[in-house]
């Protein structure tokens, strides 16, 4: 089997299997919970979004044919949202405030630059010399943030009337 066959192989069941997990488990959890709580356990996921700055290092000597161009696009992306996602949680920990803003920022930031680095790594052929940690991060990490990602979403819109409240006072109080 070609790497390409392997990583959309393990990609689409990696996909499914969260998707599933999500539906079955996580959802119903997150329901339970204030929403400041649910948005915050969501954007956990996204905090770690960094790991991508070892595109880099996979390009240098890992293997990872890519332009500087391709490897920006997806390194710093991935950065931003990282930044932006530790910002909202320390916004959703102190209270109200600007922290639903921050979310939204968050989740439309993060979801166009997982988009724009699909289509990056798509059309530069990455999935098909991607190895190692850069295959693992391909085939697990980056579906479990398309589908908290697209949770968050979820969140912001079904309980858009919900109060955010600290998430330092909500926590201490639920079990």
């Amino acid at each position: 089997m070609d790497l390409l066959t392997a990583n959309l192989i393990a990609s689409i069941l990696s996909l499914v299997a969260f998707a599933m997990i999500a539906v079955w488990y996580l959802a119903p959890a997150l329901n339970r919970k204030p929403l400041t709580v649910a948005l915050t356990t969501l954007l956990w996921f996204h905090a770690f979004r960094y790991v991508a700055l070892q595109i880099f290092s996979a390009a240098a000597v890992g293997g990872l044919n890519a332009t500087s161009g391709t490897l920006q696009t997806i390194a710093f992306g991935d950065l931003i949202t990282a930044v932006l996602a530790l910002i909202s949680i320390a916004a959703l920990r102190r209270g109200p405030g600007v922290a639903r803003v921050l979310v939204w920022a968050t989740a439309i930031i993060g979801t166009a630059d997982l988009a724009s680095a699909t289509v990056a790594g798509i059309s530069g052929h990455l999935i098909d010399t991607a190895s190692n940690w850069s295959w693992f991060i391909l085939a697990v990490y980056v579906p479990i943030l398309w589908i908290t990602a697209g949770m968050i979403f979820w969140q912001l819109l079904a309980r858009r009337n919900a109060p955010l409240t600290s998430a330092a006072v909500t926590a201490s109080k639920t079990p």
